[in-house]
């Protein structure tokens, strides 16, 4: 006979089996943060940048370079600062001050977390994951180089997610683990008895 004790703690077990297997999204930093992005509709490196800046919860903008308004105000940066111009470029603000630019689609959270957590009083400028040089940060920096229309988070949703993709379905492999590992553990338990 199984007791109201004895599947109080077979519910537990359950849940704590279900809590090893939840995943955790999101970049861990300690500092206040944003990143604008300067990217094109037709550049798929800006697809995936996109892409993880969404599924991992980074505060960011868009601005396409499609706008005009938002096109030079990258051309500026590009020829100020002088790097290549490229997309996407992204800057990178922590605590209200520019602290890196970064060219080029970095999917690591390591990468960004090292940015965030870490900033100087320089300017650095990363082509890929390199670092590449460190500029005083020019006056007037966010009045002269942020562009003007930012891109609706809902529009670069659509283009960077597929559509038919039911993300619900990413857990199923979990879920089912999970529920075997339960399983075990109950028939092992009362096997027992």
């Amino acid at each position: 006979m199984v007791y109201p004790m004895n599947i109080l703690r077979l519910v537990l077990v359950f849940i704590a089996s279900q809590l090893i297997f939840i995943p955790v999204y999101g970049l861990e930093v300690s500092n206040n943060y944003m990143i604008y992005v300067y990217g094109s509709k037709t550049c798929p490196h800006c697809m995936t940048l996109a892409k993880y800046f969404i599924e991992n919860n980074v505060e960011f903008t868009w601005f396409w370079i499609d706008d005009e308004e938002n096109l030079d105000a990258l051309r500026s940066l590009v020829n100020d600062i002088d790097i290549t111009e490229g997309t996407p470029t992204s800057i990178v603000y922590v605590n209200g001050d520019p602290v890196a630019i970064v060219l080029g689609a970095i999917t690591e959270d390591g990468f960004w977390e090292s940015i965030i957590n870490n900033p100087t009083e320089t300017l650095k400028i990363y082509y890929g994951d390199k670092l590449f040089k460190e500029v005083i940060t020019p006056e007037d920096f966010t009045n002269k180089y942020i562009g003007g229309s930012p891109a609706s988070l809902d529009d670069l949703k659509e283009l960077v997610i597929e559509p038919e993709a039911d993300t619900s379905t990413d857990y199923i492999p979990t879920i089912v683990v999970a529920i075997a590992i339960s399983a075990l553990i109950l028939y092992i338990y009362l096997r027992k008895r």
